[in-house]
């Protein structure tokens, strides 16, 4: 989804020249979920900005599902935000004399779709989120949790590909706060999505199944593997068809599949079993070092 090379952001300050970013390179794949964090001055903001295509590069390359950002005139940049980026901030941004719905709606008003559909997607959304029940509410009959659950809702309402958050949980107590983090993974992957998370909160940014650490505008560490969990017992990922997921997995992990069970050797069990809603597949155990993404969005997460 993202190819950055060499990027870098300068800005002038009076008569002295600031480095917000040096030669940052790394990717980011269709259908991740990656944290972005370090201490304050790293460069987190500044990258966030050059994703959303909300600023443009001093150097370097800043690809986004193959174009070249820093090439696009302001019309293109336009356009890419509205209809391929979705945005949550740390102040909510809500228009306090409009409803939670109307505040989603108003994200489509660009589209220009006629009422019915905009009221429609905007209710789905809230749905999603688990506010549809909240729809006729103003902001300030809100708690901070369930106005960052709109403000999140108002982002996919025009179903971007990209999801940028930029500390969406700095304003929000820890019980709000791992609400809202819930929310964010449970994004990613999803129809091919993908979330970056910006936060200099170590709770959040262990979250993703990766994280990336600034320093002084460079990249300082690339990890992955997010979040261990002691005595994990399994984690339940939804496909859309049991036989062709044994096949993908089969075909992907060189193993073999007997009663739709995958064994994977010494990283455990894949089961996969038909359940309400379509099929899933349960990882028994994460032992191995490795990374997987599979055909329906999931991201698989094999610790050594």
């Amino acid at each position: 989804m993202y190819a950055l090379d060499d990027l870098s952001r300068t800005y002038r300050q009076g008569d002295r020249t600031v480095e917000a970013l040096a030669g940052v390179s790394l990717e980011i794949g269709a259908g991740e979920h990656v944290s972005i964090t370090g201490p304050s001055g790293s460069g987190k903001t500044t990258l966030l900005q050059l994703l959303g295509a909300l600023d443009r590069p001093t150097g370097g390359t800043l690809r986004f599902d193959g174009a070249d950002v820093a090439g696009m005139a302001d019309k293109q940049l336009t356009a890419l935000r509205l209809s391929r980026l979705g945005f949550v901030f740390q102040q909510f941004n809500l228009v306090p004399t409009l409803s939670a719905r109307a505040n989603v709606e108003a994200a489509l008003d660009p589209l220009r779709l006629g009422r019915r559909e905009r009221r429609a997607r905007a209710t789905a959304r809230l749905d999603d989120v688990g506010l549809a029940g909240r729809a006729g509410h103003l902001p300030s009959q809100l708690s901070g949790g369930e106005q960052q659950r709109v403000a999140i809702a108002r982002a996919l309402a025009t179903e971007p590909a990209v999801v940028l958050a930029d500390e969406p949980t700095g304003n929000l107590d820890r019980a709000s706060a791992d609400v809202v983090a819930d929310l964010l993974a449970s994004l990613a992957g999803e129809h091919g999505r993908t979330v970056v998370v910006v936060t200099h909160d170590p709770e959040l940014a262990a979250r993703a199944p990766r994280v990336v650490r600034l320093a002084d505008g460079r990249v300082g560490a690339d990890e992955r593997g997010g979040r261990h969990v002691s005595g994990l017992r399994a984690v339940e990922l939804r496909v859309g068809d049991v036989a062709a997921a044994e096949r993908w997995y089969a075909e992907t992990l060189g193993v073999s599949v007997q009663d739709g069970v995958v064994t994977l050797g010494r990283a455990g069990q894949l089961r996969l079993a038909q359940g309400q809603g379509g099929a899933t597949v349960v990882l028994e155990t994460l032992s191995d070092a490795g990374r997987i993404v599979d055909p329906w969005g999931n991201i698989v997460i094999l610790e050594s």
